[in-house]
């Protein structure tokens, strides 16, 4: 048995996850890992390099590594791949980039150390297109919610082609690091696609 088996055998039996987290900068990966952790959002830095936090949840480990998107960065993505079980891509649905941050998308996925690997594509930030100035009632607000993140999902989905890549399963979720919404539905879905690529 390789080493690379044996690695791979101890992290299954120890339910161990290795979850990179990838986009570009201020796209608000840190402040979903600072969400994930229930650390205060206060002051989150830009990550220059790379973080790595650990959080238990439902009987696993996932080991976060939360890596700068800086275009100076960007071509040392790939050397992190290496027994990454999952990939998670962040956009920031606000932005005016978010041609750039599907195009930084492909060209990774493209990549062979993409194979067994599965992708949560998270549209972060939808706090600002529903209610930018938080001056809407609460019903108009949810009736706008349901509506608009519909649509941007759909629009997500169909501009990647996330099907025509090597990737063991994905899903796009809209998402606020900022009022939690969708951060839970996206970690419940990173676990069960660890699940199912194991056979757990």
């Amino acid at each position: 048995m390789g080493l690379l088996s044996i690695i791979r055998k101890h992290k299954l039996k120890s339910k161990i996850l290795r979850v990179l987290i990838l986009g570009l900068d201020n796209a608000g990966k840190t402040t979903i890992t600072h969400r994930l952790l229930n650390k205060s959002l206060d002051k989150v830095n830009p990550t220059m390099g790379f973080n790595i936090e650990t959080i238990s949840h439902n009987g696993f480990t996932l080991d976060l590594w939360d890596i700068g998107g800086q275009k100076s960065l960007r071509t040392f993505w790939n050397n992190y791949f290496d027994q990454t079980d999952i990939l998670i891509w962040v956009i920031d649905a606000s932005s005016d980039r978010l041609g750039e941050s599907w195009l930084e998308l492909e060209r990774l996925s493209n990549g062979e150390w993409v194979k067994g690997v599965s992708v949560l594509i998270w549209i972060n930030k939808v706090d600002l297109l529903i209610d930018p100035e938080g001056t809407q009632s609460t019903s108009k607000v949810q009736q706008f919610n349901k509506d608009k993140l519909q649509q941007t999902r759909a629009d997500v989905i169909e501009h990647l082609q996330l099907e025509k890549f090597k990737y063991n399963h994905w899903e796009v979720i809209c998402c606020s690091a900022y009022n939690g919404m969708g951060i839970k539905e996206g970690l419940e879905w990173v676990l069960n696609a660890y699940k199912k690529d194991n056979d757990l």
